[in-house]
């Protein structure tokens, strides 16, 4: 009883340190760089250009975008790609987006090329498998003598498996099991 309910105690703790967290990080407006991602690289040379006015409580302009575009903010060497803005005096160049179709269904000319190589593709495995069994020895066929030990393995077989069905010690389920395998090995040489 006492390990379940410290198991209890450690997940309700977990979930109210994680929910608090997750809380924080939703509901804060403390941190002004919350929505940019910093990268270091060498300045580029591009356009400045005016983004509208200054957020008076982050210090970073966030009018005038956009929604959904991305700018390129250069400041002291380091290059921050963000969607609300950049503060002043940053050098600013718009970032140019390129979205995914997702899945294109493919023309009908594509379906039929494609299906016509698939069919091609068979028809060459067919053919090769022809020119292989053609030039592969001939099969014997079983004289009256091997037709005949063939029967009586199967008899045989399905007689172990009437005598599993019945209630057996393991050291018999263990030799009908041994007897069943070299049956079935027997029959595979003699291609029953």
């Amino acid at each position: 009883m006492g390990a379940i309910l410290r198991m209890m105690v450690s997940v309700l703790l977990g979930f109210c340190v994680v929910g608090g967290a997750v809380y924080f990080v939703l509901k804060t407006d403390k941190i002004p760089a919350l929505n940019k991602i910093q990268v270091d690289d060498k300045p580029e040379v591009g356009t400045d250009f005016s983004l509208g006015r200054r957020d008076i409580s982050h210090g970073v302009v966030a009018e005038s975008i956009p929604v959904g575009s991305v700018v390129k903010c250069i400041e002291g060497g380091k290059v921050i790609y963000s969607n609300t803005g950049c503060n002043d005096g940053a050098s600013v160049k718009g970032v140019e987006m390129h979205y995914a179709a997702g899945i294109v269904s493919p023309t009908r000319e594509v379906v039929d090329a494609t299906v016509a190589h698939i069919f091609a593709e068979r028809a060459a495995e067919n053919r090769r498998l022809d020119e292989l069994v053609a030039r592969s020895p001939q099969v014997t066929y079983l004289s009256q003598v091997g037709i005949v030990e063939c029967k009586r393995l199967q008899d045989r077989n399905s007689d172990i498996d009437r005598q599993a069905n019945e209630v057996l010690t393991v050291w018999s389920q263990d030799q009908l099991r041994d007897e069943k395998n070299q049956n079935i090995k027997r029959q595979f040489d003699l291609r029953c």
